[in-house]
């Protein structure tokens, strides 16, 4: 990966501790220009005795769905700096006796996605194209992009 991603989870008496950071691993230079990581995008499912959270980051935007119980930090482009995002989770309260429904130390997976414009993870480079049965000369050029697809991470 051309980043370095961390998360930690982990659950208290009282509350739950959200942790994610994220600053690229290399930058990509191509002809003087350097290329950035956009589109950088984080959702962390949750278990379902998370009730709400409380959530801040130094870049993009972070919001919790309560709904489907899903932390989506949209931070954009990856700059050179280190983006941290940390929160709160509140347990939902057991309706019987009314205490907090502690959830159990559960795997949870991280979605990652990104875009990088201009350059091939794969290393992979274009040196000459073909085309046969022509009329006209084609443009010769090629675009390189990186698109993370769907990407999981195992948080442990």
């Amino acid at each position: 990966m051309p980043f370095h991603f961390n998360v930690s989870l982990s659950y208290h008496a009282e509350h739950g501790k959200l942790q994610i950071s994220v600053n690229p691993k290399l930058s990509v230079t191509m002809q003087h220009k350097q290329m950035l990581i956009d589109k950088f995008c984080v959702n962390v499912r949750l278990p379902e005795d998370i009730a709400s959270a409380t959530l801040s980051c130094q870049s993009g935007t972070v919001r919790f769905d309560s709904d489907t119980k899903v932390v989506v930090w949209n931070i954009g482009k990856l700059a050179g700096q280190e983006n941290k995002c940390e929160g709160t989770l509140v347990y939902a309260t057991n309706p019987k006796d009314g205490s907090a429904r502690i959830p159990a130390e559960e795997k949870s997976t991280a979605q990652l996605a990104f875009v990088i414009k201009g350059w091939a993870i794969s290393g992979i480079r274009l040196d000459s194209c073909e085309v046969s049965s022509t009329t006209y000369t084609p443009y010769k050029a090629s675009r390189y992009t990186t698109t993370s697809g769907r990407m999981d991470y195992r948080i442990a």
